[in-house]
């Protein structure tokens, strides 16, 4: 996703966050160009605790990791937290029904594949508008956004 993000917007910093010290060192590795030219910021983080100032984001997006979230409403806060008013916030998950999301909570320990009814739910609770759900085949997106009502 960073690579596509840095190619479709050439003038944009985008910046990324992992567990995994080995998928930070892959990502920095492979955008190393735009990691040079200052374009490019991977670090090491957890979603429950994000590095980022309050509202420091146009876009944030999360493609197939928000499964590993627990508690999933406490990272979803803090995303929102770290979006400019305005904002948009777009899940990619695989687990896009009940039947998928059963089907692989049996397979990867540690996995919550929350399905796009459960996402869109607890979107909704923690305080995003504006949410849709998008399917295609066995896969779902959910774009919301950050807007305050008064």
């Amino acid at each position: 996703m960073i690579h596509t993000l840095l190619k479709k917007y050439p003038q944009a910093t985008v910046y990324g966050i992992d567990i995994s010290d080995a998928s930070v060192s892959k990502s920095l590795d492979y955008n190393k160009q735009a990691v040079s030219e200052g374009r490019c910021i991977v670090t090491m983080g957890n979603a429950n605790c994000l590095p980022y100032e309050d509202e420091f984001f146009d876009l944030i997006t999360a493609t197939e990791t928000v499964m590993f979230w627990d508690p999933i409403d406490d990272s979803l806060r803090e995303v929102l937290r770290c979006m400019k008013q305005g904002a948009y916030f777009v899940i990619g998950i695989e687990a896009g029904s009940k039947k998928q999301s059963r089907f692989w909570s049996k397979i990867v320990e540690g996995m919550h594949p929350y399905d796009a009814e459960f996402m869109e739910q607890h979107l909704k609770d923690v305080g995003f508008s504006d949410v849709k759900v998008f399917r295609k085949n066995m896969y779902a997106c959910l774009v919301s956004r950050k807007l305050y009502r008064n």
